[in-house]
């Protein structure tokens, strides 16, 4: 009875059973570990990959802005009562009516800009007034813009940036910003200063305007 006793304390069958069963447990939890780390990443390269298309729609759509106003010219020739006003397009100046649609906004904001600040204030001649006033009540109510992204496949409302447009004493703030309320908002202001010189001479009095880029900030 000893002996057979002995015998199966020191018998190794059933071992390997034990032993599969605990590699089986080691795999499993470094599988859920692993698994809950995936799960994890992926979450996070998710909102990464959003707030990325956030970022490049806002910055695209600053760059537009750049390009309608970074470095533009507008010049105001007072000869008597007579106004002309022109825009610098490419190696020529031309005037407001034969100007593009971005570059009659350029030339309208310069006008009413000028207006504000030159003492005493030039006597325009239309549509300039016309211009200055609708300009002015632009000054009350700022006006939004949205600028999409399109594809082929037409636009993506997700990439949408809303444009808020300020007027300051040397020039307009633009507001920047892409995201709804349920999610992380990207946001971005841009300062666009307008410098003039006048040039006195003769019968006639030149105001030389000149567009560029100031401050530059990110968030509220």
């Amino acid at each position: 009875m000893k002996n057979q006793l002995k015998r199966k304390l020191r018998s190794s069958q059933g071992m390997t059973l034990l032993l599969s069963l605990l590699l089986f447990l080691v795999c499993a939890v470094a599988g859920s570990v692993v698994l809950a780390a995936g799960t994890a990443t992926s979450g996070t390269l998710s909102e990464r990959a959003k707030l990325d298309q956030r970022y490049f729609s806002v910055t695209s759509a600053a760059e537009l802005i750049r390009q309608k106003f970074d470095g533009k010219s507008v010049r105001v020739t007072v000869t008597g009562d007579t106004v002309d006003v022109m825009i610098k397009h490419g190696d020529s100046w031309i005037a407001r009516n034969h100007a593009h649609t971005e570059e009659k906004f350029v030339i309208d904001q310069s006008v009413y800009l000028l207006d504000k600040r030159v003492t005493p204030q030039i006597q325009w001649s239309d549509p300039y007034p016309q211009i200055i006033n609708d300009v002015k009540d632009m000054e009350t109510t700022p006006p939004d813009y949205t600028l999409k992204m399109k594809t082929d496949d037409g636009e993506i409302d997700s990439l949408q940036t809303t444009v808020t447009v300020n007027f300051t004493p040397s020039g307009l703030t633009f507001q920047l910003e892409n995201g709804n309320g349920d999610s992380e908002k990207f946001r971005l202001n841009m300062e666009y200063v307008m410098g003039y010189t006048e040039i006195p001479g003769g019968d006639a009095t030149i105001y030389s305007m000149e567009w560029h880029i100031g401050k530059v900030s990110y968030g509220n």
